[in-house]
């Protein structure tokens, strides 16, 4: 495996955090506009992309392989949780 395989298996293996990262705080955004948060956008982007990077990352480390399912489920849980905390 060449090193651009490796950057694009690294990029696949992140892909789903970075989208919870980006969509769980638009979305807080977007249904809550009344409500005022005391967390920045960035901030919170930030802290759901590496509560979800570190529950793929023990995932892969628990099941040897990544992309199962209980993985996902549990990245779910833990990305609504901190989101829910931060708001």
């Amino acid at each position: 495996m060449n090193l651009l395989d490796q950057l694009v298996h690294v990029f696949y293996f992140g892909a789903p955090a970075v989208f919870l990262a980006l969509a769980l705080p638009a979305c807080v955004r977007l249904f809550r506009w009344r409500q005022r948060t005391t967390w920045s956008w960035s901030i919170q982007a930030l802290l759901i992309f590496l509560t979800g990077l570190s529950v793929l990352c023990v995932g892969f480390w628990q099941f040897g392989a990544d992309g199962k399912m209980t993985t996902y489920a549990a990245m779910v849980l833990t990305a609504a949780s901190v989101q829910w905390l931060m708001s």
